[in-house]
């Protein structure tokens, strides 16, 4: 997929954070100077920006007109535009993937856990066994958590069992107990995992 844009936080400066702050809704206004770090805030922003950039660049609407709309679901769309698209962020970084169907996306920064617990909690079986003979299970489980996330963000529906939906992970392929939908999963600047979820 060639539609994903990436940004930093760190590129993100002083000038741009309240100029996009400023033509935000004013719930998402009242709802980012709530986070209590300033990197969600900037984090928060740099989604905005990277919305705001591709409608305007796709749909040709100026970025200050852009009305960004959340559903029920907390999925921010623009009822304007003619794509679909979809955000996500972690760590340093925010990124955007948007397409002509339905798409999701998750990043997620790799740092060390109990892996083995957490993924009793939402991997089933088949996937449970894969992790321990996986090579790198480090690597498996971070594709696995960022696959099921952009699942049910390309979905649209907000995650309800994560153990509804099944992967086998190859080092050439991702197969998915989901019809219709196709999945593409890479690691970015060394420690990220970042996948991708597109409705056929």
């Amino acid at each position: 997929m060639n539609n994903l844009r990436f940004t930093s936080i760190f590129d993100l400066s002083e000038i741009e954070y309240i100029r996009y702050l400023g033509i935000c809704s004013s719930f998402r206004r009242k709802v980012i100077k709530s986070y209590k770090y300033i990197e969600d805030r900037y984090r928060a922003i740099c989604g905005e920006k990277l919305i705001r950039e591709v409608i305007e660049e796709v749909d040709k609407i100026p970025k200050e007109e852009i009305i960004i709309s959340i559903d029920k679901y907390g999925k921010p769309f623009v009822s304007e535009s003619n794509i679909y698209f979809n955000v996500s962020h972690s760590g340093e970084f925010a990124v955007i993937i948007f397409d002509s169907t339905p798409v999701g996306i998750d990043i997620e920064i790799m740092k060390d856990l109990d892996f083995e617990t957490i993924l009793k909690e939402f991997a089933t079986e088949c996937e449970i066994q894969q992790f321990y003979k996986s090579s790198s299970p480090k690597k498996f489980f971070y594709q696995l958590w960022t696959l099921k996330e952009s699942y049910f963000k390309c979905k649209g529906t907000g995650i309800t069992n994560l153990k509804e939906t099944e992967f086998f992970i190859s080092d050439s392929a991702i197969i998915s107990n989901k019809l219709g939908y196709t999945f593409e999963t890479n690691i970015f600047f060394d420690n990220y995992m970042v996948s991708y979820c597109k409705k056929s």
